[in-house]
Formats: structure tokens, C-alpha cells, sequence
């Protein structure tokens, strides 16, 4: 069975909270989303993560948008 992804997963994201022991209800609760819809934004799956959920959870920890967010190869 192969998984149609609307959004690539937020792996480097997924990765940041691995290193850092934040959970994914912890997140959850950062962000105001339950923790499965959080999931399914994180793995690439339903709707992509709003400007809002992305500034809430850079502010809280002190990540940058355009790292954990954003593909920003420009040539």
C-alpha cells in the first residue's frame, strides 16, 4: 500500500523534537491541535501547517521557520 502525502513530513522538525524530548501532545498543546491532527501535519498528511501553528512553535522553542518549515535552496 502506498501513502499519498499532500505535504512533505516535517522531518528536520521531527528530528528537533527527537533531540529535545518534546513530545507530540506536548507540541500539541503549544499549538492549540489535538495530537493526532498534529501527527498527520507532521507526517504530510491532511493540511499543511498554518503561518500561525508555525509562528506558535518557533516561538516556544526557539526554532527558525525558515529551517524547520520552509525549503529555501535557492540557486
Amino acid at each position: 500500500m502506498t501513502v499519498t502525502r499532500k505535504f512533505k513530513p516535517k522531518l528536520k522538525l521531527k528530528g528537533y523534537m527527537m533531540e529535545h524530548s518534546i513530545s507530540q501532545g506536548d507540541m500539541a498543546l503549544v499549538v492549540g491541535l489535538s495530537t493526532a491532527h498534529l501527527n498527520r501535519k507532521l507526517n504530510g498528511n491532511g493540511v499543511d501547517f498554518t503561518a500561525t501553528e508555525i509562528e506558535k512553535i518557533c516561538l516556544e522553542y526557539c526554532i527558525s521557520a525558515d529551517v524547520y518549515f520552509f525549503n529555501l535552496n535557492v540557486s
